[in-house]
């Protein structure tokens, strides 16, 4: 889903390899176990925030974070446990995602949601956009070291996390004119042309 505030449960899918037959008595006191390993098909985000110097006790109480440029559609082929997100003429794109807020707890805010993988993490293109942290908005720009240590592009059952620090800076600006500084020349010490 595009829109993830109230969650990201539904934009959740698992994975289960085939599993062998398991011999299974219903025995109505004696049900047993039966243990199905899931691994997750999608990639996750997770961004955290701590507003440092300038920000009041609650910063982050109107604060939405998209991330952006992210594979919003896919192929998914179960036989082959594979996910195909492109930016193709198939249909597949890339869009922006609304984060879900799932903490904030003073001055530390964290937000998660659910992309399809294979989205390109291009160093100097936005991933996030960050609004109303009390007034200011802020834009996360993946750089080449983010690009070094994530890869390329994101894979199934990776969660891409960023915490970070935002500094709030009051700036007063006063302007003054001064006083013109006066130069004296007379003819006998200069010559106009």
């Amino acid at each position: 889903a595009q829109d993830q505030k109230s969650g990201i449960k539904s934009s959740d899918l698992l994975w289960s390899k085939t599993q062998e037959p398991v011999a299974y008595t219903h025995d109505k006191n004696n049900h047993g176990t039966i243990t199905i390993p899931y691994t997750h098909a999608m990639s996750k985000a997770t961004i955290e925030l701590t507003a440092s110097d300038g920000f009041g006790d609650t910063p982050f109480n109107n604060t939405s974070i998209t991330l952006t440029n992210v594979n919003t559609k896919g192929k998914f082929t179960a036989s082959t446990a594979t996910v195909q997100g492109t930016e193709a003429e198939d249909g597949y794109g890339t869009g922006n995602i609304q984060m879900h807020k799932i903490s904030a707890d003073g001055k530390t805010a964290t937000f998660d949601c659910l992309f399809v993988p294979n989205t390109l993490f291009t160093p100097g293109n936005n991933i996030a956009k960050v609004e109303d942290v009390e007034g200011n908005n802020y834009d996360i720009v993946i750089t080449e070291a983010m690009e070094q240590q994530w890869g390329h592009h994101s894979v199934s059952g990776t969660n891409y996390k960023l915490v970070g620090t935002l500094k709030k800076q009051a700036i007063d600006i006063v302007a003054q004119i001064t006083d013109w500084t006066e130069i004296e020349s007379t003819g006998n010490e200069g010559q106009i042309k």
